[in-house]
């Protein structure tokens, strides 16, 4: 083989196993890691102390120089290089969703929907969009696998019967959801791209998202928002105001 592309960084089966095993071929100059968000500062907060002894053990052993890097854009080549250091291989390409609008955005209630649709873990922090929607009054559809059921368990806690959990939907699903939804909201701790993101744009939803995703100019261009994550306040204000625009 050539190249080895691995497509994780903490995951034991397809990232940390196969380091190993190629180790022990001494082929590390052959692979290709895509960490995919997963050094980001929000990422790390979770199992932090787990994923601080892994990253250690990689510098221990002297892999981050063995290996090439892939990043997905500017932010998550920081995230990298901040964790490891500076002179590390690491090339940046960022992603290519195979998204094409061909349909209209057909809006099947009066009032504002809104719409949740990523991962249930608490790296997507739904369970701070569920206390803000639950709080205003609004509705909200959450389309998802459930990633963590002990999570799940804390956001339906939180609900009441304005909030519907549908589970995961297919692809060619999820680009309907979007298009019969006024917004589609996600207050996640980080994402070095975020393909829901750029999915729900293509399908004519506008998004109001936090500001750990590598979208920045959504206001300016009439596309959604971007919101501080520590402005609980702002969520409010601008989940208030997305409401009142549907009407």
């Amino acid at each position: 083989f050539h190249k080895v592309y691995l497509n994780s960084f903490f995951s034991a089966k397809y990232a940390l196993l196969p380091l190993v095993h190629l180790w022990k071929m001494n082929s590390l100059g052959k692979v290709v890691l895509a960490p995919r968000g997963m050094l980001g500062e929000g990422a790390l907060k979770f199992k932090s102390t787990k994923k601080r002894i892994l990253i250690a053990l990689f510098k221990a052993f002297n892999l981050h120089r063995k290996i090439q890097f892939h990043s997905t854009d500017i932010s998550e080549t920081r995230s990298i290089r901040k964790v490891f250091d500076t002179d590390i291989k690491l090339s940046e390409l960022g992603n290519f969703p195979l998204v094409v609008f061909d349909g209209e955005h057909k809006i099947k209630t009066e009032n504002a929907s809104f719409v949740f649709a990523s991962r249930i873990s608490p790296k997507k922090n739904l369970h701070f969009l569920v206390s803000l929607t639950e709080s205003l009054k609004l509705p909200l559809q959450v389309y998802g696998a459930d990633d963590d059921v002990n999570y799940k368990q804390k956001c339906l806690s939180l609900s009441s019967e304005l909030t519907t959990f549908h589970g995961a939907v297919i692809p060619a699903q999820l680009m309907e959801v979007f298009r019969s939804n006024h917004f589609f909201v996600l207050p996640t701790l980080n994402e070095n791209f975020g393909h829901a993101i750029i999915e729900a744009l293509a399908n004519g939803c506008p998004v109001i998202i936090s500001d750990q995703t590598p979208w920045h100019d959504l206001e300016e261009n009439g596309a959604g928002w971007v919101i501080p994550l520590k402005d609980k306040a702002k969520w409010s204000e601008i989940l208030s105001e997305a409401n009142e625009m549907s009407r």
